[in-house]
């Protein structure tokens, strides 16, 4: 299992997805509205990487402040996951394993401001526009795809 998903990762890591973006998303024509909403929020995701081509959700984590051996610490891998179908069994068990486990971590590792009064930074940043911009828009495509898996349940 854990070479298949490694598998995944190394294709959705690809920087080729990122050189054609933008040809992918003008040749997509949706059909319905959901494919119509989903083409607005991919249309906002490739604006979001026009504004900060090189920017990470994780270059604003830092950990050198953190102990090491202070318990288990959560990871961005760890709340960044997104799973299909909430009708189901696996739901319910996803859920509360989720659940149980990151409550039971004492820190997590998120974006953070650290300014050094000891020596001099060559940037200071303050702000978080790119990763506020980023949950923002994972927000709204789950809300998209929600709304369509609820609407194939319900109708």
């Amino acid at each position: 299992m854990y070479k298949k998903i490694s598998i995944l990762e190394k294709a959705v890591l690809d920087p080729w997805h990122l050189a054609v973006f933008k040809k992918r998303l003008n040749a997509f024509k949706p059909l319905g509205n959901t494919e119509r909403r989903l083409k607005v929020v991919a249309r906002k995701f490739y604006s979001l990487y026009q504004e900060f081509p090189n920017r990470s959700f994780h270059e604003n984590i830092h950990c050198e402040h953190l102990k090491e051996g202070e318990g288990e610490r959560g990871y961005p891998d760890h709340y960044f996951s997104f799973f299909w179908d909430d009708h189901c069994w696996i739901h319910d068990h996803l859920m509360e394993y989720v659940n149980c486990d990151l409550q039971e971590l004492l820190e997590f590792e998120v974006p953070v401001s650290v300014q050094y009064f000891d020596r001099k930074q060559t940037s200071v940043t303050h702000a978080f526009p790119f990763e506020n911009k980023l949950l923002t828009l994972m927000d709204e495509l789950c809300a998209v795809l929600y709304r369509f898996n609820y609407e194939k349940h319900h109708d």
